[in-house]
């Protein structure tokens, strides 16, 4: 009884749906592809990364 209070005052069964996710453009799969390397160049570092990730941006 105390748990259906607690789940209902904190929104856990209050009725609302989920939003809807924002409708977006589709992405070119190689603009995609060249953006992830550039993510990875700049997590994996090393003393060449920020030339690489910024051509990897570049091209995306």
């Amino acid at each position: 009884m105390i748990a259906l209070a607690l789940a209902t005052g904190c929104g856990g069964a209050g009725g609302r749906g989920a939003l809807a996710a924002p409708k977006l453009k589709p992405v070119a799969k190689h603009a995609l592809r060249d953006f992830d390397a550039g993510l990875r160049a700049l997590k994996l570092g090393g003393p060449e990364a920020d030339f690489t990730d910024l051509v990897a941006f570049a091209r995306s």
